[in-house]
């Protein structure tokens, strides 16, 4: 399933800037097409490791992968 969220800061523009401001999405993608993009191009990997936000929550906010082709 693909999720866009449709991201504007057209607000902070004068009304002039605001319509010439291009529409555009942001493209959230799951750990696992991360992973699998990387296996499909070919390379192996070697690490992965989870780092959690700065919040100190135990949901993991960013990751580290290290593969070789």
């Amino acid at each position: 399933m693909k999720r866009y969220i449709v991201v504007t800061f057209k607000h902070f523009f004068e009304q002039q800037e605001q319509e010439a401001f291009p529409d555009f999405r942001v493209r959230y993608y799951t750990i696992r097409e991360i992973i699998h993009s990387f296996v499909a191009a070919g390379f192996h990997l070697q690490k992965f490791e989870e780092h959690r936000g700065w919040n100190g929550g135990n949901t993991p906010w960013e990751f580290t992968i290290a593969a070789y082709k």
